[in-house]
């Protein structure tokens, strides 16, 4: 008994060892999954739409405003500044930052938000890049898609030496960013169209060349602080190429991030940073021959991205900043993997941990340890078996088990862009109920599940009552293959049969009204009318035999003897079905029903194909609401929250229909 007890408290203590180290690893993972840099992030004015970095402090711009904030890292507001007019856009230049005005001039301003220098450039601006190697700026303007401009400044040191565009020329293309090679100095914009231009300074003012052509549609451009050429595409393409001796480009890199626009941002001591409008944050280095470029999910539809250099990214989005660094960010990035997995271990061994405790105590303890015991020596002598088993639990966990937990997930999110944005609590549910679409499809719904259980169990029960009693053998099987053969067709062919063959304009039921001389319905739209279109689908179908077989082949097993005892009592074959058949199948009825519940719960393929929810919500159903949450407005969070209200009906439902039991009388009873 001593040793039994010393192996009890021997699991004991190695589940709380366990317990304890999966619960340090999700005390760990749930700080460091938000961990992603060592900014903190300010308090911002609800417009905030532009930013820059000046040093290791950003500056913020907001939409409709004239005014400039400085942050510090940890946060401190450093200062403000209200220009003379509002300000449309930041950008890095210098030693400090340029901010653009409403009324096309540049304002240049110092890490102490005074200014420095104001360019009055007439037009107002795409893009600026700025190198201090070569002591040259360009502003790429944009006045409208035929009058395109590149302004170059030379000899800056400081931004006192801004005073006047030092020459210009008229862009052949719409630039989608320039930037300037550090090697040589020389400026290039990239056009939206992917061609890349080399602009040179001409006794005429500038002239501009096109020098290589992208595979892509650009987004955006820029040339980092080490020379690389990095351009965002429209569908997602990041590609990056080096300028050779020769004039020639070689490429470094090319990836394709989903199939959103990539904007981009450089920053002081190379490298890059990308975000696609889909949410995914790119951090780029440059440095060398080869490119690194790791990703994570940051916020998606961002209004502005802005990279420091010393690596820390800035994304602004709904007058809100999230930082993000290289190195913590990729960190944070596996924490939030892990952390689902320690909450699992977690889980495990603490239950592990209370079972073993319990069974310390003796008497129930014994109880549960027996069971415990009993199971373990089970699975060990049918272990080739549960072996077999393996394979296909392992598929239905990858591909059903794990989808259906990633979407209890998302419920509790915002998801943009396929992209998850952040956790946002019972939002969608609230969502969901405030939702006038889905609240009046339940009526609809209610109306559809009550008629399909009805067509589920009254005709095919008929029908296969009558098919067993036909005399000969050869009227049932002809019976049975002409019952059977519709179910060949399959279901969306059949679906549009209806719509367009028999409901449509001048389908069956018009001519056969109108040959019956019924005016009205004769030109009836029966799925174009509310009064109609209802009814119409309900009857999509009939005569609803498809469940037939099943009872057939039920009543088939029904024994011969307990119907010849019937017949000697005097039972008529009315009476019959009650009181033998149908007691005898009532498995394959409770079978029927909750096949039939859980389907028309399901279906939306039957409204959609049909009349898509219409005429206005006649016929709107909630799976139908869910799917166009999905396809249509994207807003995954809203129809995981549909999806769940749905699962626990559907779920609750099918466990009390299971739960019907038939009693010895033949009535059934929960």
């Amino acid at each position: 008994m001593d040793g039994v007890k010393r192996k009890r408290r021997i699991r004991f203590i190695a589940a709380c060892a366990a317990f304890a180290a999966a619960a340090a690893l999700l005390a760990l993972s749930a700080v460091k999954r938000n961990d992603a840099s060592d900014y903190a992030a300010p308090p911002l004015p609800p417009s905030a739409a532009f930013a820059a970095f000046i040093g290791e402090n950003v500056l913020i711009g907001a939409t409709g405003s004239r005014s400039v904030y400085a942050y510090a890292p940890d946060g401190r507001k450093l200062w403000s500044r209200e220009l003379d007019e509002t300000v449309v856009g930041l950008y890095a230049a210098a030693e400090g930052a340029a901010a653009a005005r409403r009324d096309n001039r540049i304002e240049f301003i110092d890490g102490e938000g005074l200014t420095r220098a104001v360019l009055d450039l007439g037009v107002p601006v795409k893009a600026l890049a700025y190198d201090a190697k070569a002591r040259r700026m360009a502003i790429a303007a944009s006045v409208t898609s035929s009058a395109n401009y590149v302004c170059v400044l030379e000899n800056i040191s400081a931004l006192s030496d801004i005073a006047d565009t030092s020459w210009y020329l008229t862009a052949k293309a719409t630039p989608a960013g320039v930037g300037i090679d550090p090697e040589t100095g020389a400026v290039y914009y990239a056009a939206y169209t992917g061609n890349l231009y080399l602009c040179t300074r001409t006794d005429a003012g500038g002239a501009d060349t096109a020098v290589f052509q992208s595979e892509h549609l650009l987004n955006s451009f820029l040339v980092t602080d080490d020379g690389a050429f990095v351009f965002g595409a429209q569908n997602g393409n990041l590609n990056l190429h080096r300028r050779g001796a020769d004039g020639g480009f070689s490429p470094l890199f090319n990836r394709k991030y989903g199939n959103f626009k990539l904007r981009l941002a450089g920053g002081a001591g190379g490298g890059f940073a990308a975000l696609s409008d889909g949410g995914t944050l790119i951090f780029g280095e440059t440095a060398g021959a080869a490119v690194k470029a790791s990703k994570i999910t940051a916020a998606a539809s961002a209004q502005a991205l802005a990279r420091g250099g010393n690596g820390a990214v800035a994304v602004l989005r709904d007058g809100e900043a999230r930082f993000y660094s290289p190195g913590k960010s990729t960190a944070a990035a596996a924490f939030a993997v892990v952390f689902p997995i320690a909450l699992a271990c977690a889980a495990l061994s603490g239950g592990a941990a209370a079972v073993f405790g319990v069974s310390l105590r003796g008497g129930a303890g014994d109880a549960v340890g027996k069971w415990a015991r009993d199971a373990f020596r089970g699975a060990r002598r049918a272990k080739k078996q549960y072996l077999m088993l393996l394979p296909a639990f392992a598929f239905l966990a990858v591909f059903i088990y794990v989808p259906v937990v990633r979407g209890f997930a998302i419920a509790f999110q915002r998801f943009e862009g396929g992209m998850f944005v952040e956790w946002v609590g019972f939002a969608n549910f609230v969502k969901v109920f405030g939702n006038a679409y889905f609240i009046r499809s339940l009526g609809n719904m209610g109306i559809f599940l009550a008629t399909d259980l009805l067509k589920a169990l009254i005709v095919p029960v008929f029908v296969a009552e009558v098919i067993v009693c036909l005399r000969s053998k050869r009227s049932q099987y002809a019976a049975r293959v002409l019952m059977y053969i519709p179910g060949v067709l399959p279901g969306v062919a059949a679906m549009l049969l209806w719509r367009f063959g028999i409901y449509g304009q001048n389908g069956i039921l018009n001519q056969l009204f109108g040959a019956l001389g019924i005016k009205s319905l004769a030109a009836a739209d029966f799925l174009g009318d509310p009064n109609y279109a209802l009814g119409s689908i309900i009857m999509i179908g009939f005569p609803w035999v498809g469940g037939y077989i099943i009872v057939y082949g039920a009543l088939m097993g029904v024994p011969e003897s307990l119907h010849e005892a019937a017949r000697l009592d005097g039972c008529g074959r009315f009476r019959r079905v009650f009181v033998i058949d149908l007691p005898m199948i009532f498995a394959q009825i409770k079978y029927l029903f909750i096949t039939a519940f859980i389907g028309s719960m399901q279906d939306f393929n039957r409204v959609y194909l049909t009349t898509e929810g219409g005429p206005g919500q006649a016929t709107y159903v909630p799976a139908l609401e869910l799917f166009f949450n999905i396809n249509r407005f994207h807003d995954y969070g809203a129809a995981a929250a549909m999806g769940i209200l749905l699962f626990i009906v559907i779920f609750t439902g099918s466990m009390l229909l299971m739960n019907i039991k038939k009693e010895k009388g033949g009535a059934a009873a929960v």
